[in-house]
């Protein structure tokens, strides 16, 4: 099925449908304006179009998008390491980096927080436990004009000690 929007929002888009099913489709209005949607497929060389569908957007909160792309993913236990984020608002085209706006970082019990320079990257330092492995996780709270936003990856604790002692015990 191929879904065009016309108007503040334009794009065209192929959804993909199971049988007797509905059709998942979403977007985001990053324009304030009216937009129409239409839906149409081909079944047996005849073109099938669905009723249109008027989408008003108002203006609003700005939808940020949280990343800890570059942010390690392992450390070692009674260490530290220093995690990452960016804040972007993606409700601008191209996406603007979000300055002084505060993420706080957490690895299981533990926590820290940074705030977002000029670029959108906030930085921490967090003191590590025992061996495991966690989630880090990165949560921006929202303002008055951004919605909130996080991000989360797969976190290694590692025991430093089986690369100081070797893997025989010795």
């Amino acid at each position: 099925v191929t879904v065009v929007v016309s108007g503040a929002n334009s794009q065209q888009t192929v959804a993909f449908m199971g049988f007797g099913s509905g059709v998942p489709f979403s977007y985001v209005g990053r324009n304030i304006g009216e937009d129409a949607v239409v839906a149409f497929s081909t079944i047996d060389d005849a073109t099938v179009t669905s009723n249109q569908v008027p989408v008003v957007w108002t203006g609003g909160l700005h939808t940020t998008y949280l990343t800890l792309n570059g942010s390690p993913t392992s450390g070692n236990s009674g260490g530290t390491v220093s995690v990452t984020a960016t804040l972007l608002d993606r409700s601008v085209d191209p996406a603007l980096a979000v300055s002084g706006a505060e993420i706080t970082f957490t690895v299981g019990t533990v926590s820290c927080n940074g705030t977002t320079d000029s670029s959108g990257v906030a930085t921490c330092v967090l003191t590590l436990g025992a061996p495991a492995v966690l989630t880090l996780n990165a949560n921006y709270a929202g303002s008055s004009a951004l919605l909130p936003a996080s991000a989360t990856q797969a976190f290694h604790i590692l025991d430093d000690r089986i690369f100081a002692d070797g893997f025989d015990g010795g």
